[in-house]
């Protein structure tokens, strides 16, 4: 497992430091002018994680780059805390190259998987029909019916 973390001498500044190869170094976590150090990425099974976490960075910079803020991506990750969704979003803008590496290496992987995995025949059909039957069902009973 390969740690990714940033190191700033000034703690509103955080600019990407280096790479780990199989150990983590110590985080440093001191004010007054003294270096921060903060572990957020990490790279494991060949692609980009946020750490401590199973989401893929990819997810979190898909979300930012279509406009979410940061508290809206943590809300749809409850593992994530919103200081690893803000370090996440750094670590892309300060290594956008190799994350956008990452992100088309992920997307190919994916498209590869649905090619040799098709849908069985009929389950979009199947699943709409199941939607409406329980729409159908909620609607005589009284009940709300479900978003």
């Amino acid at each position: 497992m390969e740690t990714l973390h940033f190191v700033s001498k000034r703690p509103e500044v955080a600019r990407h430091c280096g790479r780990h190869h199989g150990h983590r170094r110590p985080n440093r976590d001191r004010l007054g002018g003294r270096v921060i150090v903060k572990d957020y990425i990490e790279r494991r099974d060949g692609s980009l994680y946020v750490i401590g976490s199973r989401v893929p960075l990819a997810i979190v910079v898909h979300g930012f780059q279509n406009g979410d803020t940061p508290e809206a991506i943590q809300s749809n990750f409850p593992t994530l805390t919103l200081e690893r969704v803000y370090g996440a979003i750094t670590f892309y803008l300060a290594n956008k190259d190799e994350v956008e590496r990452d992100m088309t290496e992920r997307r190919r992987i994916e498209d590869e998987f649905i090619k040799t995995h098709p849908n069985p025949p009929g389950l979009k059909q199947k699943l709409l029909d199941r939607r409406e039957q329980m729409l159908s069902a909620a609607k005589l009973k009284g009940d709300p019916l479900p978003g």
